[in-house]
C-alpha cells in the first residue's frame, strides 16, 4: 500500500488504516484520521481502504479561515524569511501586534506539521 494522503478536512499528517473485527473471520479496514476523527469507507482489504483514503478531495477551508492563513503566510514570509537576523529570529519590531506574533508562532508550527 502507498502512503496514505493528509486528511482532507483538517490537513492533518495522522492518518492510518485502521482495522475493526466485525466478525469472527471477517475484518474491515477503513481509512482514519486520528486528529479529526473522520473516516472513510469500509473495504474488506487494507489497500482498497488506503486507495479510497487517498482519492478523497480535500474540503475547501471557509473564506475567513482562508483569509487568516493567508495572512499568517505573509507574516510568516516576512517575519522568517525577509526580515534578517542573528541568533534566530526576534519579534522586537514595534509593527508586529502580540496578536500577530502568536499567528505566526502558530503558524509555524502548523506549517512545520505538513507535508
Amino acid at each position: 500500500m502507498s502512503e496514505l494522503k493528509v486528511c482532507p478536512f483538517c490537513r492533518s499528517n495522522d492518518v492510518a488504516v485502521a482495522e475493526r473485527h466485525m466478525f469472527p473471520s471477517r475484518d474491515i479496514y477503513l481509512g482514519v484520521c486520528r486528529s479529526c476523527g473522520s473516516r472513510g469507507k469500509e473495504y474488506g482489504s487494507r489497500s482498497a481502504a488506503g486507495r479510497h483514503w487517498n482519492t478523497r478531495t480535500p474540503v475547501p477551508l471557509p473564506p475567513l479561515v482562508q483569509a487568516v492563513v493567508d495572512a499568517s503566510e505573509s507574516a510568516f514570509d516576512y517575519h522568517y524569511r525577509v526580515r534578517p537576523w542573528e541568533n534566530g529570529p526576534t519579534f522586537s519590531t514595534p509593527s508586529i501586534s502580540e496578536t500577530e506574533m502568536a499567528v505566526c508562532e502558530a503558524y509555524r508550527k502548523w506549517r512545520e506539521a505538513q507535508p
